[in-house]
């Protein structure tokens, strides 16, 4: 009897796991090759991503593979199919999934995708699918993609000038059946085929800057000299166009933003009116502020002078660069100087570059000239027939480097001397024959060919007419001459201690910056004996 009992219970037990086995999920091995689609991957929702070719341990349910496509708005499309997994391991899906999938019925998925072509006119030279596949138009126009059903966004990449990355684009959908629809019928056409031609709006732009090259920031560039007016094709979305500056701390970007509208017209910050024209039309043209540049006298021997080391100007003339706000580089044979230029056109030199030959003066204009030597001598002076006319003068010059002068000395009576210093004082020494008086006349010229004169009266007279104390005389004009030497030795005195002060306060910077490593060195000593000599 007790064995009739086990014998009962152990036949409820099987009957029971028996009825037990269809609820237990046993994950199922499948593979998927997605490797014909325009993607380098894709997404089982919930489960995560593959490669294009992969073989995934799965439980049997219902699931969603596809890909996120990115939308010129922002807004993630997700473009795929439903399927399901059946408990025995084999793929099901929905008959109108047919012509782009294949596998029903076994454990092996092919997704050979919608073969859409893609014909571009656009003044690009990439372009973007759904954020997953890029291409190079000129070597694949039109472009054949394999892609999923749904939405997807179809465009290029753009930088600002601000640096700021946007996606300028047009979205579209591809359905099941084989074609795409796109409702965009002013920059592409195609909708309802397999074939979409994005043609984008048509805008012109036509440049009035000093520099040779233009560019859309990140998309294309030309030189002014090819085609100006350039028609370009374009989708709507924000733009940097402009330039590269070369200075002497990198290139800079010389860029200004503009905005391609949905009916193709451009439009721009008021505060950029300054520099840009066209506002509401298809035409941009890219004026940029007028800055004057006055480099008369600068430099003869040396014709040429660069701006942003892309345009060259003669320097015996004032001329006008249109260029846009922005950093900005002069380029002269004995430097380099660097400006700023705002909305407004104001210039703001660079203070930490010395060179006393370049300075701001005013709005839009900047002043880049050889300034003329200083020259000094004596006040009128009389003196007795037979007795030499002698004067000390002291020649200097602003420019620092000027330091070579030639002097011409007109002594009003027929006689002219030529002189050569290398600053400083000069000494004239000249005997006139007759009585009367003479206009002296001094020209001095510098290295640059920048020029100053001065001039003074002689008086020579009879010794029975006018007595004077020549040794009086003599005395006064060393006085004058020493307290001119003084002061030129005193100018110098006080630039040679303004060096040294600034030596001192490089070397005190040094010092404090070296007592302070020495300070880290011993705090590190310190944690490390704490750390392991404890």
């Amino acid at each position: 009897m007790k064995r009739d009992v086990l014998s009962f219970w152990a036949h409820c037990f099987v009957f029971w796991f028996l009825a037990l086995i269809p609820s237990i999920s046993i994950a199922a091995m499948v593979s998927v090759d997605a490797s014909q689609l325009s993607t380098n991957g894709f997404k089982i929702f919930g489960k995560g991503n593959y490669n294009s070719v992969s073989s995934l341990s799965i439980d049997p349910g219902n699931y969603f593979l596809g890909y996120v496509s990115e939308s010129p708005s922002g807004y993630g499309g997700i473009s795929g199919f439903d399927f399901t997994i059946e408990a025995n391991g084999t793929f099901s899906y929905s008959n109108e999934l047919d012509q782009f999938l294949s596998g029903r019925g076994t454990s092996h998925l092919q997704i050979s995708g919608i073969p859409i072509q893609i014909q571009s006119s656009l003044s690009v030279k990439d372009l973007w699918v759904s954020n997953v596949i890029s291409w190079e138009v000129a070597e694949n126009n039109p472009a054949e993609l394999r892609l999923l059903p749904g939405k997807h966004s179809l465009g290029y990449y753009m930088q600002e000038a601000s640096g700021n990355v946007s996606f300028n684009g047009v979205e579209f959908q591809v359905n099941a059946e084989g074609t795409a629809t796109i409702n965009a019928d002013e920059i592409a056409s195609g909708s309802g085929s397999s074939l979409l031609h994005l043609k984008g709006h048509r805008i012109y732009i036509e440049s009035h800057l000093a520099a040779n090259d233009t560019y859309l920031f990140g998309l294309l560039s030309w030189r002014k000299s090819e085609e100006n007016p350039r028609e370009l094709h374009l989708l709507p979305g924000i733009y940097g166009v402009g330039y590269t500056s070369v200075t002497q701390d990198g290139n800079f970007h010389n860029a200004l933003d503009f905005t391609i509208d949905n009916q193709g017209r451009v439009t721009y910050e008021d505060a950029l009116d300054t520099s840009l024209d066209g506002f509401g039309t298809d035409v941009l043209s890219l004026v940029g502020m007028p800055i004057q540049l006055n480099f008369l006298n600068y430099r003869s021997s040396i014709p040429v002078f660069y701006l942003n080391a892309v345009a060259g100007y003669d320097n015996n003339m004032t001329q006008t660069a249109n260029i846009f706000p922005g950093r900005h580089e002069i380029y002269y044979w004995i430097g380099k100087q660097q400006v700023d230029i705002d909305e407004n056109g104001a210039c703001d030199l660079d203070e930490s570059i010395s060179d006393p030959e370049i300075f701001y003066k005013g709005s839009q204009s900047l002043i880049c000239t050889n300034r003329a030597p200083e020259l000094s001598i004596e006040s009128n002076e009389s003196l007795f027939l037979g007795e030499p006319f002698e004067m000390n003068g002291i020649v200097s010059d602003p420019d620092m480097h000027d330091s070579e002068f030639y002097i011409l000395v007109n002594y009003g009576d027929g006689q002219s001397q030529q002189i050569q210093v290398n600053g400083g004082s000069f000494s004239l020494n000249h005997l006139y024959q007759a009585i009367g008086t003479y206009q002296v006349r001094i020209d001095v010229m510098d290295s640059s060919q920048s020029m100053a004169s001065n001039s003074m009266e002689i008086t020579v007279n009879n010794k029975t007419v006018v007595k004077k104390d020549k040794k009086l005389k003599k005395i006064k004009r060393w006085l004058v001459a020493k307290k001119k030497e003084y002061k030129e030795n005193n100018r110098k005195k006080l630039q040679k201690i303004k060096e040294a002060k600034e030596f001192f306060d490089n070397l005190k910077k040094a010092m404090k910056e070296d007592k302070k490593r020495l300070k880290q060195k011993k705090s590190l000593k310190n944690l490390i004996k704490s750390l392991f000599f404890r």
